[in-house]
């Protein structure tokens, strides 16, 4: 082994790997900065705190897929700091707000395995806004105009934020049964069904909207046709079969759960 020595090829190689992984953690590192400074930028009052934790650190755990107790545990977290959570809930429904570049960066800094972070994309931001304003309920009324303003941008979370208010926001759930937006129309009556097979809405307060849904088992679109008929099961089961039964020709088959 006297006359052994190390390849060149060998230490060039280590080299490459080397410089390979300084520009990957130089790269991660400029991006961690890009999204410091884009949540560090000026326009939003400092956030609500309950128990030491801001809102932003309580809003995942009411996410659907946490544990009761964690859900239930943020739920009082969120009413006991109240309309000060309607900014912060509204900015994160907003999704014009967040740049693509900031939603490139979190895409980025989630394909790594090196740095564990808990940056929220759009997608998640708005959902967990949405549970949180059925944990909020009433107090989540003066926020209605500006949700109103942001259905069209957002019509996947924005009718079930305002199906999560509650009574106080049924007329405005109602109107969105008309709306040109299918999506809008679709997750308007599909929130409304889950309202009131959560009693959030009772079916007694939603007997108002009877005429529209059962217009809606004719819409264009089938998911509005089949959220309407989950709607129309919770006002009033008898007369809503009769009504699809006239129309489809046939009774509805056996009702299927909401997510």
């Amino acid at each position: 082994m006297e006359n052994a020595r190390f390849s060149p090829q060998i230490g060039h190689a280590g080299r490459v790997r080397n410089k390979r992984r300084i520009l990957i953690v130089a790269l991660l590192v400029a991006v961690l900065c890009a999204l410091a400074w884009l949540a560090l930028l000026p326009g939003q009052p400092d956030e609500p705190v309950y128990e030491g934790k801001k809102l932003s650190a309580w809003l995942p755990d009411i996410d659907y897929d946490q544990p009761k107790v964690k859900r239930e545990k943020a739920g009082e977290a969120i009413r006991s700091m109240g309309t000060n959570t309607l900014p912060f809930l509204l900015h994160d429904l907003d999704a014009a707000r967040q740049s693509r570049l900031e939603g490139y960066l979190i895409q980025l800094v989630r394909k790594q395995s090196r740095f564990k972070l808990k940056w929220r994309n759009m997608n998640e931001r708005s959902r967990q806004a949405a549970w949180a304003f059925k944990a909020l309920g009433p107090a989540g009324v003066p926020a209605i105009p500006e949700l109103l303003k942001l259905q069209e941008s957002n019509p996947g979370y924005v009718p079930g934020a305002l199906a999560g208010i509650g009574v106080a926001a049924l007329p405005y759930l109602i109107q969105d049964l008309t709306n040109k937006n299918e999506w809008v129309r679709d997750n308007a009556v599909a929130y409304l069904a889950n309202a009131m097979s959560d009693h959030s809405i009772p079916s007694s307060e939603a007997k108002i909207a009877l005429p529209l849904l059962i217009g809606k088992l004719r819409d264009t679109n089938d998911w509005v046709r089949s959220s309407a008929e989950e709607a129309l099961k919770q006002i009033d089961p008898e007369s809503a079969a009769k009504a699809g039964g006239e129309i489809t020709g046939n009774p509805w088959p056996k009702s299927r759960n909401l997510i």
